[in-house]
C-alpha cells in the first residue's frame, strides 16, 4: 500500500480510487454545511471516521491549501501513521526527487542516523520542515519495532535534481557505460529543454523525450535479465 503526499496543486486530501465524500449542502450556507460534515482532527473519532472508506484502497494522496502552515503538515503526519499503523499501509512517496529521497529510505530503515542528511532527501524548501522531520522520526521508530514484513518504505516520485538522477542512473547502470554516456551526456539539455518549455517553447523537450524513449528502451533490453531489477518487481503491495 501506498501513501502519496504531493505537494503542488493539491488543495484537497483525497482518497483516490474510492474517495470519501460528505453529503452535499442542502442550501447555500457553507459555513453551516461544513460545521455539519467536518471531522475535527483531535476528535476521538478523527480517523476512525473515515476507515469505511479506505477498506480495499491502495493508494492514498494527502495534500494541502498552502505549503508550508503547521496545520496541514501535523494533519498528513498524522494520517500517514494513522495509516501504516492501523490500515497496513508500508510505502510513503513524497513530491520529491527519486534520487535524492534515498536519504530519507536510509534514514528510517536504520542504515543512516543523519537526520539533517535524510531532510535533504526532500530536496525541497516546502518539504524543509519540522512536521516532515518528526514524520520521518515516526517511520523510523516504527522500522525499528517492526519485523521485516512490515518494513515501511519512503521514495520520492519525482525528478527534479538532474544531477542526482545521473548520478543514481549511472550507479546502477555500472555494467553498461555505453548507456552511462548517453545519460551523461543528455542531462545538460534535457535541463535546457525544461528551462525552455518554462518558457512557452516546447520544441527542445520534445525532441529530448523521443530521445528518452529510446534510451529507456535500450535500458529496458540490456537489463531485461539483471537480477535487481527481477528482485525489485517482486516487491509486495506496490501500487
Amino acid at each position: 500500500f501506498v501513501v502519496l503526499v504531493p505537494g503542488l496543486d493539491s488543495a484537497f486530501t483525497r482518497v483516490v480510487g474510492k474517495a470519501y465524500v460528505p453529503p452535499r449542502p442542502r442550501h447555500a450556507d457553507v459555513q453551516h454545511w461544513l460545521r455539519a460534515s467536518a471531522v475535527a482532527f483531535g476528535a476521538p473519532n478523527a480517523f476512525t471516521a473515515m476507515d469505511a472508506a479506505l477498506d480495499g484502497v491502495r493508494v492514498v494522496a494527502l495534500g494541502e491549501a498552502t505549503h508550508g502552515h503547521h496545520e496541514a503538515f501535523e494533519l498528513k503526519r498524522a494520517w500517514t501513521m494513522h495509516l501504516v499503523r492501523n490500515k497496513g499501509f508500508r510505502y510513503v512517496a513524497y513530491e520529491a526527487s527519486a534520487s535524492r529521497t534515498r536519504l530519507c529510505e536510509d534514514y528510517i530503515a536504520g542504515r543512516s542516523h543523519d537526520r539533517r542528511a535524510a531532510m535533504r532527501g526532500f530536496d525541497m524548501l516546502i518539504w524543509d520542515v519540522e512536521e516532515n522531520a518528526a514524520l520521518l522520526d515516526d517511520l523510523r521508530a516504527w522500522n525499528k519495532a517492526a519485523g521485516p514484513d512490515d518494513q515501511v518504505h519512503f521514495f520520492g516520485v519525482d525528478a527534479q535534481d538532474g544531477h542526482a538522477v545521473e548520478a543514481r542512473m549511472t550507479e546502477l547502470l555500472t555494467p553498461y557505460p555505453d548507456l552511462s554516456a548517453r545519460i551523461k551526456s543528455m542531462r545538460p539539455r534535457a535541463e535546457a529543454a525544461v528551462q525552455a518549455h518554462f518558457q512557452g517553447d516546447r520544441r527542445s523537450l520534445d525532441s529530448v523525450q523521443v530521445e528518452v524513449e529510446r534510451l529507456r528502451a535500450d535500458i529496458e533490453r540490456a537489463t531485461a535479465s539483471d537480477p535487481q531489477r527481477a528482485a525489485s518487481r517482486k516487491t509486495p503491495n506496490a501500487a
